[in-house]
């Protein structure tokens, strides 16, 4: 594993700021004096100092996820060589201590050879509405062409483990898988984001460890759309499903309760869903626009049944829509929708 390619030396001064808050001008540059530097990594590592990690590990099928907790002294370590050895004990599996997990066979939840390079950044968080611009730590993890051959339960316990392990220490906001474009190369791609804020789907020892039930709060139309109502709903969600686009999933099906109706018109299909910088993208077909028939109450029934639904997802803090990857001004003739939406508790009944 290399253990730190391709990092210079401004993208770790810059990690090592942590997502502390900028009062500059989104394109500006701050100079980092030495002082400011030694402040900030001593804070961060007694922040983390002593900390108890959790640490995944799988048996030989995948087919299961096993955790065990390891104490360290990272007082003494800066942020990259935590996130370092955090890593390090996954892949080789030397965390694990517990004999009785040892004679289960357990074994690390890297297949052998998958991991190639570790690379940490700092990123500029958008600004949204009037809050100040803030930077945000990613671990980029880039894998070799075997990750091609991994089964989907090894690619789960993988995501699944590596995740929980690294954001339990407090200094990343988010993980970056990479592989390359296809078996035989041909350039790398990102294949998946985390974020700290997600929720990471694991029933821990069951043979169904990569699915989970959740129970979410989706926002319809009443009987005569005049208002929205509550429908509480369980979701069964796998590793491949999101939270976000489970959610439109069911949205777009409609109600199953009775006195309600759906608001969003027929023959919208969804192109994409994603959270980036507490943002909840919602990226729709053309339909959605062009099968609305109008009306200020209509416009913001259907604008909030999605909003409403949304925002009760942890780390989702506004929306934002694209019809087929286009911002556009207004919804129709009355909904305004090229900002950031919060929710709106009033329209409901």
């Amino acid at each position: 594993m290399k253990k730190w390619g391709r990092i210079g030396l401004l993208a770790l001064l810059a990690f090592l700021m942590g997502c502390t808050s900028a009062t500059k001008d989104m394109n500006s540059e701050e100079q980092l004096t030495e002082s400011a530097y030694l402040e900030k990594t001593a804070k961060n590592t007694e922040e983390v100092a002593n900390e108890e990690i959790i640490l995944y590990y799988t048996n030989p099928t995948a087919t299961s996820l096993y955790k065990e907790e390891k104490g360290y002294d990272f007082s003494e370590k800066s942020s990259e060589e935590i996130v370092w050895t955090i890593l390090h004990d996954l892949e080789t599996a030397e965390g694990l201590e517990d004999k009785s997990l040892k004679e289960s066979s357990l074994q690390s939840i890297f297949p052998s050879g998958v991991l190639d390079e570790i690379v940490v950044r700092s990123e500029e968080k958008v600004k949204m509405a009037e809050e100040e611009g803030s930077t945000c730590n990613i671990v980029e993890l880039h894998m070799t062409k075997l990750y091609h051959e991994m089964s989907l339960n090894e690619m789960v316990v993988l995501r699944t483990g590596v995740s929980r392990s690294i954001f339990s220490a407090g200094i990343i906001d988010q993980i970056e898988f990479w592989a390359p474009i296809s078996k035989e190369g041909g350039g790398e791609k990102l294949m998946d984001t985390l974020s700290a804020d997600d929720k990471v789907i694991i029933n821990q020892y069951s043979r169904d460890f990569y699915t989970d039930d959740i129970n979410v709060t989706l926002y319809f139309g009443n009987a005569d759309k005049t208002a929205l109502k509550a429908e509480t709903r369980t979701l069964t969600l796998t590793m491949t499903d999101p939270l976000p686009t489970a959610i439109m999933k069911a949205l777009l099906a409609g109600p199953v309760e009775e006195g309600m109706t759906s608001v969003i018109p027929q023959g919208t299909m969804i192109e994409d869903v994603f959270i980036k910088d507490s943002v909840c993208y919602v990226d729709l077909s053309a339909e959605f626009q062009k099968n609305h028939l109008g009306g200020e109450l209509e416009e913001t029934l259907t604008i909030y049944s999605i909003v409403n639904s949304l925002q009760d997802i942890s780390g989702i803090h506004y929306v934002q829509f694209l019809v087929e990857g286009r911002k556009l001004e207004y919804y129709k003739s009355y909904m305004k929708i090229d900002t950031f939406l919060t929710g709106d508790m009033t329209l409901v009944e």
